[in-house]
């Protein structure tokens, strides 16, 4: 048995998560995997009391469930089961069951961020609806989706504003240029970080990221408003979908981000089988998470204030009142992307 877990976990792992962190470790005992999350890998700044990470686990943890299915496994899993321990993030119990064939297995593989514009198509009802009838699936959360083109645009302008704060805080520039990788070469052997190639970059661009990576540079550029030319064009690539949809939970609670990743992979996985591309676009997102309890000290008071009005902004177009808006994504008809990161083999220790 523990040999097909181990499979199973290493199949899992081609999970998402933030800048392709990887934030997870697995202890195996027998029919029983211990996940701990590994606070340090990602974003120290925008993964505010973890919660990118516990998305990252949830989309895990539903790439494990439809795996462990295919094996001939059903899959209990507990979450946080000790609270001294918050960086164990769940214990899943393994026990042997008749083999069904779930149809997002396949896609696994297959799923993967695709930043390019997408095409000025719309979703078909039977698409549509599919995506929506992901969280009675999985029994959590909420699917809403935009498909009117003026308030994606707006929504789009709301979160491009966090692309301007990230070229305007020396902080958050220094970290998003810490995290990239450069070259195919540096990718297959790091096998983390965020992929120059993945970000669809054109090759002028990609060859003035270089020099950006500079905070001298960048804050001379931001003087003739280079950061605000940079997030408008982001925001016409955001706009650019057949929808913009988000990832509603009840609460803000670490199990509610998990069950959120959840949800999210589900629905990744979904619109990969349909021939479909995905962009989460959650940075501001988390930003807020920071900003709204007084935790964003290093921002200054107009990013702050920013901050809080796109929010609002995002907030209001989606009509959420008491939920917690856990991910955002833009969908649409993207084709293949220019490149995909790989993955690192389990850290598995066996006991």
């Amino acid at each position: 048995m523990e040999e097909t877990i181990k499979k199973i976990i290493n199949y899992a792992v081609w999970a998402p998560s933030g800048d392709n962190s990887q934030p997870w470790k697995f202890s195996l005992k027998g029919n029983q995997v211990s996940i701990f999350n590994l606070p340090e890998k990602d974003n120290p700044f925008l993964n505010f009391e973890q919660k990118g990470s516990y998305i990252a686990h949830g989309s895990l943890l539903e790439n494990m469930n439809i795996i462990a299915s295919n094996f001939g496994y059903k899959m209990d899993i507990n979450l946080f089961p000790n609270e001294s321990n918050r960086d164990l993030v769940a214990i899943c119990t393994f026990e042997k069951t008749i083999t069904e064939q779930d149809p997002l297995y396949d896609y696994i593989l297959k799923r993967c961020t695709n930043r390019k514009p997408y095409e000025n198509k719309s979703l078909s009802s039977d698409q549509f609806n599919n995506i929506l009838i992901s969280s009675k699936e999985v029994g959590y959360g909420k699917v809403v989706l935009i498909e009117e083109k003026e308030k994606m645009t707006k929504i789009a302008t709301a979160l491009s504003a966090m692309d301007q704060i990230a070229l305007e805080e020396s902080y958050l520039h220094e970290l998003f240029f810490k995290d990239i990788v450069w070259t195919e070469i540096e990718e297959k052997n790091k096998k983390s970080g965020l992929y120059l190639k993945t970000l669809e970059l054109p090759l002028p661009i990609q060859y003035l990221f270089r020099v950006l990576k500079y905070w001298s540079v960048t804050k001379i550029l931001n003087k003739i408003g280079f950061s605000k030319f940079a997030a408008k064009g982001n925001a016409q690539i955001y706009s650019k979908a057949s929808a913009l949809g988000v990832i509603l939970v009840p609460n803000n609670t670490s199990k509610d981000y998990i069950n959120a990743g959840r949800l999210m992979q589900r629905v990744w996985l979904k619109i990969t089988k349909m021939d479909l591309s995905l962009q989460p676009v959650a940075g501001l997102l988390f930003l807020a998470q920071r900003v709204f309890v007084n935790k964003a000290s290093d921002l200054s008071n107009e990013h702050i204030n920013l901050t809080k009005d796109s929010y609002g902004k995002i907030k209001n177009i989606f009509k959420v009142n008491n939920e917690t808006i856990a991910m955002l994504f833009r969908v649409g008809y993207g084709g293949e992307p220019s490149a995909r990161s790989s993955r690192k083999e389990a850290i598995i220790k066996t006991q």
